[in-house]
């Protein structure tokens, strides 16, 4: 049976008053968001209430259009229209089966390996303004995250201070109340874009470092906060996505270039009119992470490695 909108209002609602000031579930929640960075705020809100444990969404229209189908039964994963006076549905990968279409595509979550490294923080740091190449790998991402947070910030605080009433934050004066908000923000960036990139948020962000959430005790504090997270991470990881994809574009096509002309450009004709479509098909909101300190042939490394990450999907 499907919900009705009054019920999905009521999750909406509960969550929030349940996620504000809550940090051990925040840092939950953040999880969930960090692999569904394409959806907004109020989305992400939704599915984690409903399904925390999606990984790739998409409609029912979507998933017939890349080939696969949604199995009979599924139930779907409620979030409202874009004018908020309806709803619409989203299923998970797990509620799909591989179809027989002539469509038929392959999933597309992108996985951060290490020969993705370099050209990914490449294109982070000249976009950004940084410099960490001498620095660890979060400690790159730890830098790109804080000038991303800069630049967002004055806007940001406008934007808190106009949703401050009845919260712990407005009996602070106002230099506590920004570095609470910096540090809120900072951190919870960070652990979004930790987790869709394959490092254990956990390794380097702990309860300590969202010990003033408890401050942003109010649902309406709370969406300021869970906005600006979004609006900062989507961008980073977009970005990673694109430099993902390029680089794993152009693997595919080198062992190509070495065969005859013919394969080379029905291959190049057929990567063209893949193109031609996905540019009408709405993203496929997707999960994926890799190991990014092991190497791309799974051979066993030896010694210490500085990193560790969390386990790549089958």
């Amino acid at each position: 049976m499907a919900i009705t909108y009054q019920k999905a209002q009521q999750l909406s609602d509960d969550l929030s008053k349940h996620l504000a000031g809550n940090e051990t579930e925040w840092r939950a929640f953040l999880r969930s968001a960090g692999n569904l960075y394409k959806y907004s705020f109020s989305d992400q809100l939704m599915i984690y209430a409903q399904r925390p444990d999606a990984t790739a969404t998409a409609s029912y229209e979507t998933w017939n259009t890349i080939g696969r189908y949604v199995r009979r039964g599924s139930k779907g994963i409620a979030l409202f229209t874009d004018n908020g006076s309806g709803l619409k549905y989203v299923f998970d990968v797990s509620d799909t089966g591989e179809g027989r279409s002539r469509n038929r595509q392959a999933l597309p979550p992108w996985r951060m390996k290490k020969r993705h490294t370099q050209a990914v923080f490449d294109r982070l740091e000249s976009d950004y303004g940084t410099d960490g190449a001498s620095l660890s790998y979060p400690d790159r991402l730890r830098g790109i995250v804080s000038a991303a947070v800069e630049d967002s910030f004055p806007e940001l605080y406008a934007r808190m201070e106009q949703e401050i009433s009845g919260s712990f934050l407005e009996d602070l004066d106002e230099t506590n109340r920004r570095t609470l908000l910096h540090q809120a923000v900072s951190n919870s960036v960070s652990y979004m874009v930790f987790t869709r990139m394959g490092v254990d948020p956990e390794l380097y962000l702990d309860g300590d470092d969202f010990s003033g959430l408890w401050n942003f005790n109010t649902p309406e504090l709370l969406s300021v906060l869970g906005e600006a997270v979004n609006d900062i991470a989507a961008p980073i990881l977009r970005e990673v996505e694109r430099e993902v994809k390029r680089i794993d574009r152009g693997n595919l096509q080198k062992p190509l270039e070495k065969t005859n002309g013919r394969i080379f450009n029905e291959f190049n004709d057929l990567k063209r009119e893949r193109s031609e479509n996905h540019e009408q098909q709405p993203d496929i909101h997707d999960e994926g992470r890799f190991p990014i300190s092991q190497s791309d042939d799974g051979g066993a490394g030896g010694g210490h490695r500085e990193v560790r990450v969390m386990n790549s999907l089958s």
